[in-house]
Order: structure tokens, then C-alpha cells, then sequence
């Protein structure tokens, strides 16, 4: 495999996550949400996916911030376009209107956050 086609299957693994097929158990909340976008109503400040691990819970809020940010949303009710200037912008990874937080280790309990400080100032004294 040559770097090039390394790269276009990194592309590829990229995009697939904002159009994901939508599973079974999905498909009422997700005609709720993009009814109400649709019917021109606000979604709330935030949205809180939570569940069992493996449920789909992080490519179904892809997928809908993918058809949030599509411009032809109100033709494809069910996902992005994929075809779009804001759908390609998506698939390279460089939508203005996106930006990605990197995930950041929370603290289990106030033990586990005592220990995590404890660590970094022993680390900050052997630096000294």
C-alpha cells in the first residue's frame, strides 16, 4: 500500500462517521429532530446523548451535525446530501462552522481527581 492510498482510506474512515445508515432504535428521535428543525422550532442549547456503549450514540450525533450543517437538509430529510459545498467541506475535515474538542480524561470520583493532582505535582517538582 503506498502513502497515497493510506491517505485516501483515512478520507474515507473520516467521512463514513457523518453518514452512518441510522439504526432501528434511532430513527423516531432522529424524524424528531429534524422535524422540529424543519418546522423552523430551535433545538435546545445542548443535547445529551447517553446510553449503553455500542448503541450508535456517536455516529448518530454525527450524522446529525452533518445534515445540521448541509445546505440541502430540506430535501434530504433523512441525512446530509453528501454533495453539497458544506457536505464536502465535512468529508476533508475543514467546515468552518465545525470545530472538534479533543476528548479529555474526566475524573471517576474526588479520589481519582485527588490522585490525578497529586501526579501532576510531582511531575511539576522533579522539572524544578
Amino acid at each position: 500500500m503506498n502513502n497515497l492510498t493510506g491517505n485516501m482510506d483515512a478520507l474515507d474512515n473520516t467521512d463514513r462517521i457523518y453518514f452512518a445508515p441510522l439504526l432501528p432504535w434511532q430513527k423516531v428521535l432522529w424524524l424528531q429532530l429534524t422535524e422540529r428543525v424543519l418546522k423552523q422550532q430551535s433545538l435546545p442549547h445542548a443535547l445529551l446523548a447517553a446510553g449503553m456503549q455500542g448503541m450508535g450514540k456517536r455516529a448518530f450525533v454525527w450524522r446529525l451535525v452533518a445534515w445540521l450543517l448541509c445546505r440541502e437538509r430540506g430535501t434530504h430529510p433523512l441525512g446530509a446530501c453528501e454533495v453539497c459545498e458544506s457536505c464536502q467541506w465535512l468529508k476533508s475535515g475543514t467546515h468552518p462552522s465545525l470545530q472538534v474538542l479533543p476528548l479529555v480524561s474526566m475524573p471517576i470520583s474526588a479520589e481519582s481527581d485527588a490522585l490525578q493532582e497529586k501526579s501532576s505535582s510531582t511531575k511539576d517538582k522533579k522539572r524544578r
